[in-house]
């Protein structure tokens, strides 16, 4: 775990790239300083993984406007009552994963 954060954990997940953050439920409303931490954690690992959330859309919404304004992805349509938010599923008899052709 790195030790350069007060209000969170980071542990890389390799040498080059990403990194789990703990000690954070993104579901609260959260200090300006804790977001500053999950910002320096994303801008020094380039991917980060915030794991064993549980988030309404509203609250996945609320965190996700204290880094910019979330947009509505052109090419899927998002949820009815919050179009930023664009489910991610893979039902059981699917054989291609939710952006499988396109993140190659």
């Amino acid at each position: 775990m790195t030790t350069d954060y007060k209000h969170i954990k980071v542990k890389p997940l390799s040498g080059a790239i990403g990194a789990d953050v703990h000690g954070v439920d993104i579901s609260k409303p959260l200090a300006d300083e804790v977001i500053a931490e999950i910002r320096k954690a994303y801008l020094d690992h380039l991917v980060i993984c915030i794991r064993d959330q549980t988030l309404e859309p509203v609250t996945q919404l609320a965190f996700a406007k204290r880094f910019g304004e979330p947009m509505v992805y052109p090419f899927v349509k998002g949820l009815e009552a919050f179009p930023e938010v664009t489910p991610v599923i893979k039902k059981e008899d699917d054989k291609i994963n939710f952006g499988g052709l396109w993140h190659s």
